[in-house]
């Protein structure tokens, strides 16, 4: 039986990801690929997802940005219980004026 390859792309440290269309496809390759005791196989999982805020005041903590972030956005955040939103700040980017950055947003699963 034939699998059908969606996409195949090269990553850090000799890695290989391959997309496929369906599961069926994706459990054919998975399994033939697993024969060859030198290759290794996992599964991919969902990176947590980033958001960028622009302008933030740079002089406050991380701790102190999150919270106002979140104080400010409750009404994006209706649905979720604000108790389980748990935001970490990934990184800070620099910006031409000198009290603001760019900030990389991670929330953690």
């Amino acid at each position: 039986m034939a699998a059908k390859v969606g996409r195949v792309r090269k990553t850090k440290n000799q890695n290989v990801v391959l997309s496929c269309g369906t599961k069926d496809d994706l459990a054919l390759i998975r399994n033939r690929i697993m024969t060859n005791k030198n290759f290794k196989v996992e599964v991919a999982r969902p990176a947590n997802p980033l958001t960028m805020v622009r302008d933030v005041i740079y002089l406050n903590k991380d701790a102190d940005r999150t919270e106002n972030l979140l104080a400010q956005h409750k009404h994006l955040l209706e649905r979720i219980a604000i108790k389980n939103v748990k935001l970490r700040i990934k990184y800070e980017k620099k910006t031409r004026k000198p009290f603001q950055c760019h900030v990389m947003l991670e929330r953690l699963l």
